[in-house]
């Protein structure tokens, strides 16, 4: 085989691997766009989760502490 054959191919080889994976690399990324809505909203659900147990905790205590007050 030339010698011009074989880079020839070389080439042709490394373009289609080349269109290949980056057309891999394009829909995984088309993926993890549309999952982003999704990925907001747990993180929105689990702030407010965490603000909610927040705010009950600090309920408590303060409850806590006023029937401390009444007991003495």
């Amino acid at each position: 085989m030339n010698r011009w054959v074989r880079i020839g191919l070389i080439i042709l080889a490394m373009v289609i691997l080349l269109q290949v994976g980056l057309g891999v690399l394009v829909l995984g990324l088309r993926l993890i766009s549309a999952s982003f809505p999704l990925l907001m909203l747990i993180g929105v659900g689990l702030i407010l989760y965490g603000l909610i147990q927040h705010w009950r905790h600090r309920l408590k205590r303060r409850e806590h502490a006023y029937h401390d007050l009444l007991e003495d």
